[in-house]
């Protein structure tokens, strides 16, 4: 391992940590935007703190993989495993953020879920079937993460390797799980909003909003899904050069780091306590939710006002 291809190595992975350090310091603003706003506890802050807790750990994560990480032996330096506890704290730090982030969405499909269930007058199948089952996943996916954790710092305390087989297929069975539920649910919404009266301008705004976000979560864990699978069968000379600062940066920076920032994007407006809707507008949810600015809001008011004049008449 030449000095040139290590130094490029590790600046690739202190730049995407870089990035993640961003991408805190946002979620984090945001966060405590919205709390000094409004008091209700949203599913906006909900996604706020878990990808600001996700982008810490990810953070620390790629800053003691460019420290400790051997990349000609393709496993944690000798001194990385020698150390007390540092061993441990390289995985629990990679099984937390990849956590926090399903959780993230677990969050997007739970939501959109509701939405679709209460545009159809089934809200109560989404409250006895579809939020259980959908936790109830969550949880399994805590529960393994938890066991890999444990196996780590356990029967494989001598192992080094960055993703295991055992790992990437649950891993990628996990997401792609989550993956096709916010496909099916993000299909089904945006159908439904696409469906509403064109003068209800702000519904068409969510049906772009629901299609982004479906597209970058679903294809974006689709595709880190197949990658890690790859990566758990690809021996690590195969990964010498700039093919591993390639990896990090699509891994990491594109895969993982785009659905968080475009989830950003979409819930950068923060509306205060006065511009909450009843719940029966936009499908019940998304006002609700904290999701609509007040120009988004006042002109979803005149827009359902205009339209039940014109139905009077």
């Amino acid at each position: 391992m030449t000095a040139p291809d290590a130094s490029g190595f590790r600046e690739t992975v202190y730049a995407c940590a870089g990035l993640y350090g961003v991408l805190f310091v946002v979620s984090t603003a945001q966060l405590l935007r919205s709390c000094h706003r409004y008091r209700a506890w949203t599913t906006q802050k909900v996604l706020h703190l878990l990808l600001l807790l996700g982008c810490a750990c990810r953070a620390s994560f790629l800053g003691c993989l460019a420290s400790w990480w051997d990349r000609a032996a393709g496993a944690l330096s000798p001194a990385a495993m020698s150390s007390p506890g540092a061993h441990e704290a390289f995985y629990a730090l990679d099984e937390l953020a990849n956590l926090l982030f399903l959780a993230v969405f677990a969050t997007l499909v739970l939501f959109w879920a509701r939405v679709y269930c209460t545009s159809l007058d089934k809200a109560g199948v989404f409250a006895a079937a579809v939020e259980p089952l959908v936790r109830a996943c969550l949880a399994a996916i805590v529960v393994g993460h938890g066991a890999f954790v444990a196996a780590h710092a356990t029967a494989w305390r001598r192992d080094g390797a960055l993703v295991g087989r055992p790992y990437a297929v649950f891993c990628s069975t996990a997401a792609l799980a989550l993956a096709a539920a916010q496909l099916y649910c993000g299909v089904r919404v945006y159908a439904e909003l696409r469906g509403v009266p064109v003068e209800l301008r702000v519904r068409m705004i969510k049906a772009r909003e629901v299609g982004v976000l479906t597209a970058a979560w679903s294809g974006c864990y689709t595709a880190r899904s197949f990658l890690m699978l790859w990566l758990a069968n690809t021996r690590a000379s195969a990964l010498a050069g700039p093919a591993a600062s390639a990896c990090v940066l699509v891994y990491f920076a594109l895969l993982e780091a785009l659905p968080a920032i475009v989830v950003l994007y979409f819930h950068r407006r923060v509306p205060s306590s006065l511009e909450m809707l009843p719940a029966d507008l936009l499908l019940n949810s998304p006002a609700g939710q904290g999701l609509l600015s007040r120009a988004e809001l006042q002109a979803l008011r005149e827009e359902a006002a205009a339209a039940d004049d014109d139905a009077r008449e």
